[in-house]
């Protein structure tokens, strides 16, 4: 049944209107006397002030233009007849010192200035001084003719001065500040005025009605309202608003009363109907989510890098803590130890570490599906449940005899079917082994590109390595402008050595004197390789071939601490001769005939430090 409460409003009488008593809006009666009487007091008040505060002013001016002209200007007419400076000017600082006079200045008709008060724009004199120290806008100028006495007016000179008017808006200012005072207090007065009257009329009636709107509720409307108020003659906007709300009040308890007798008899089909429908619905809503999300799961970790996987399966541990409503979900695997350890989790917070090893689990042949709480009665439940501090615990396990795989779901807020939760772990145990695998493949591949650069007896680059970063050395060496040094380095008398100690022997051998040269030459883009049976190469980027001399000598010095055995070195121990070349930097050849000349320049070193006695140092640059 459907009831319009606008109707049932609209059928409502309407509350009687007292006769004689006409409506007067209270506060637009008010405001509107406020604001005329505030408005003119304050605008003929304030232009009265303002008006006679400048009139007082230029009578003022005028007063002193009349004092300076009747007793000045004939001592000053006088000077000027006589042309005596000193006496003229002794006038003009008498009147630059009257109140308000900034300055005074004479201009004699002989082409003579004078000024006196404060610096003028005379010509000649800088310009802007007087402006400098008071704005154009506060001097007001006065210009006197200077005649001479007696019956042949002729004139002398003028005489001009600039009085100081910057206190005049100060002066106007405090006027109006104590007229603005005088009709504040007037107005604070009736604005208190206003405000008791809109307290007691308005305020406290709108005050009642709006306790009573916030206690009207259609589940307990309670009494009518009524509002105490004095009896006037006249109504006003409070009395409107009572009567409208009590007229609202008697519409929504009748419409309530409807309502309710109509709620009553949907109620029950309602409620039989929506439980019917959503227990329907539930489990095919939450099994398509499952597969939609185990779709997206599958698609999303089928093609992936290895180094991609750990980031993808994380976030997708979190989407399916969230699908799902759990507090985290976590990935185990178990090795040929049959130990199980936290490999991936994801979550809004409370994961697993990852790394850390789970309590012992008894094994089982293939899946597993077990909910987890306090009240289990499996010991192995409980300490799985204590060990990821979590209230309840949704597992599905996958154990093989080599491996092994385990899907957490933490503080899940009732168990998950087991079809479901299988639907969501497999594409993640399929995505867990696949990263497994590919990560092994790309060791593998490191290992054997490692192999295939570097020697196997030194551990230093191969000549394989050495020829493809000799190249790119050099072309960076041109692009930067930095040195390219070529460091040779063969073992003296090594050939003697193997024919006297055994190939065992030179091995060791060898490897001890590349570790030598790899201690020496350690830095980043530094290659140390070895290059023949007993000859190395060390390619030095921005290095000199000062320093790269003094790095030599450390091998040399390291070598003789080591002092490996050798009966047919002079020494009585192995030694090595170095050759040292840079890169010619004027000159620019193909890259590959460029580095065969630097190769030469450094054998042609290592020839001369063989041929001086060996265990030396030879650098051509």
């Amino acid at each position: 049944m459907t009831i319009d409460l606008s109707s049932t409003l609209a059928a409502l009488p309407a509350p009687p209107t007292p006769a004689g008593r006409r409506f007067r809006p209270l506060v637009l009666r008010t405001l509107v006397a406020i604001a005329l009487s505030c408005l003119v007091c304050s605008t003929l008040s304030l232009g009265l002030q303002a008006w006679l505060t400048f009139g007082a002013q230029v009578d003022d001016e005028r007063s002193m233009a009349r004092d300076i002209a009747a007793t000045r200007l004939p001592r000053l007419a006088d000077a000027l007849r006589r042309r005596d400076g000193s006496a003229i000017q002794q006038e003009l600082d008498l009147i630059s010192r009257y109140p308000r006079v900034v300055n005074a200045r004479l201009f004699a008709e002989t082409g003579a200035a004078y000024a006196a008060g404060a610096p003028s724009d005379l010509p000649g004199a800088p310009q802007g001084v007087l402006h400098d120290m008071l704005p154009r806008a506060a001097l007001h100028g006065i210009e006197m003719p200077i005649a001479a006495a007696g019956a042949d007016p002729t004139t002398l000179g003028r005489l001009e001065l600039d009085f100081d008017r910057s206190g005049l808006s100060a002066e106007m200012r405090r006027s109006v500040a104590r007229t603005a005072v005088a009709i504040v207090l007037p107005a604070v007065l009736l604005g208190l005025l206003v405000a008791w009257m809109l307290h007691r009329d308005i305020s406290r009636g709108l005050r009642l009605i709006a306790r009573q709107a916030a206690l009207l509720k259609p589940e307990e409307l309670g009494p009518l309202p009524i509002w105490p108020r004095p009896q006037r003659r006249w109504r006003d906007e409070i009395d409107l608003v009572a009567d409208s709300f009590q007229q609202l009040h008697r519409g929504i308890a009748r419409y309530v009363g409807e309502r309710d007798r109509a709620l009553q008899r949907l109620g029950a089909e309602r409620d039989r109907l929506e439980t019917a429908v959503q227990q329907r619905t539930a489990d095919l809503t939450r099994l398509n989510r499952v597969l939609e999300s185990a779709s997206r799961l599958s698609a999303r970790l089928i093609y992936l890098p290895p180094d991609a996987y750990p980031l993808a399966l994380r976030m997708a541990l979190a989407d399916i803590a969230e699908l799902l409503g759990a507090r985290a979900c976590a990935l185990a695997e178990r090795g040929d130890a049959r130990r199980w350890t936290w490999t991936f989790s994801g979550g809004t917070g409370g994961c697993p570490a990852e790394g850390t090893e789970l309590p012992p689990l008894f094994p089982v042949d293939g899946w597993q599906m077990q909910w987890c709480t306090e009240s289990s009665d499996c010991h192995e439940s409980r300490a799985l449940l204590h060990g990821c501090a979590a209230g309840s615990l949704q597992v599905c396990r996958h154990d093989a005899a080599d491996s092994g795989q385990l899907l957490a779901c933490l503080d899940l807020p009732q168990a998950v079917e087991e079809r479901e939760i299988a639907l969501i772990a497999k594409p993640l145990f399929g995505a867990l082994a696949r990263w497994r695998d590919l990560a092994q493949l790309e060791q593998a591949r490191r290992e054997l590109l490692h192999q295939s650069r570097s020697d196997a007896l030194t551990g230093l680059a191969n000549r394989r390595a050495f020829d493809e970063r000799k190249l790119e050395e050099v072309r960076r060496a041109w692009r930067s402008q930095r040195p390219l040094t070529l460091v040779m380095v063969d073992i003296d008398h090594f050939k003697r050595f193997n024919d006297r100690y055994g190939h065992a022997a030179g091995d060791d051998c060898l490897a001890r004197v590349a570790r030598a040269i790899g201690a020496a030459f350690e830095r980043g883009g530094e290659c140390a390789a070895r290059i023949g049976g007993e000859e190395f190469a060390v390619l030095l980027p921005d290095v000199s071939a000062d320093d790269a001399e003094r790095r030599c000598e450390r091998i040399r010095q390291t070598l003789h601490h080591m002092a490996i055995p050798h009966a047919d070195s002079p020494l009585g121990f192995v030694t090595v001769s170095m050759g040292i070349a840079t890169l010619c930097m004027t000159e620019r050849p193909p890259p590959d005939i460029a580095f065969d000349r630097l190769l030469k320049r450094a054998d042609m070193a290592l020839y001369g430090a063989k041929s001086a006695g060996r265990n030396g140092i030879v650098m051509l640059m």
